[in-house]
């Protein structure tokens, strides 16, 4: 079930449909907590414009990557892009 959610979730992210995507992120996490969990709802919450809440999400993933350097510097980028200002600019409609 987590695996269907979690593709669910990037679906719904490419359609930047971000409350749908965040409530199945969660229902995901919820199941089964993953770094796909995790990292989806963090997108979700930068595309709602949460971004304090996203970071957070995304401080949840690091738990998730199994000292995996790959996953570990990815998130890095990623948190470092949110203090900088948003990963997804208002108007985008997704991932090109």
């Amino acid at each position: 079930m987590t695996t269907t959610l979690t593709r669910i979730v990037h679906l719904l992210w490419r359609k930047a449909d971000w409350d749908h995507a965040l409530d199945d992120a969660l229902k995901s996490i919820g199941s089964r907590p993953s770094l796909m969990g995790c990292t989806f709802k963090g997108i979700a919450l930068c595309g709602k414009s949460q971004f304090q809440d996203a970071m957070k999400a995304f401080d949840l993933t690091f738990m998730f990557v199994d000292a995996n350097l790959n996953k570990t510097q990815l998130l890095l980028l990623i948190k470092v892009r949110l203090q900088h200002g948003p990963i997804i600019a208002s108007g985008d409609q997704g991932v090109p």
